[in-house]
């Protein structure tokens, strides 16, 4: 899955079959590379359209499902 990039996180939802759906945002932080775009106004624009002013921090998420109890 890839995600869009932005301010702040898109948020994913994971489903499992016998599991309890469960939705997250994702935390996103500034990108410190796009600093050296500062020799031009062009470059932070397409840095903002392409969202690559920013970067998801942490890349990796552990996430647990929790079953559904059946009553």
């Amino acid at each position: 899955m890839v995600l869009k990039k932005g301010s702040c996180g898109e948020p994913v939802t994971l489903s499992l079959p016998g599991y309890q759906q469960k939705t997250f945002q994702p935390q996103t932080a500034f990108n410190p590379v796009a600093i050296l775009n500062l020799w031009g106004i062009l470059g932070w624009g397409i840095d903002a359209a392409t969202g690559a002013l920013w970067k998801y921090d942490p890349t990796l998420y552990n996430v647990q499902l929790q079953k559904v109890s059946k009553n």
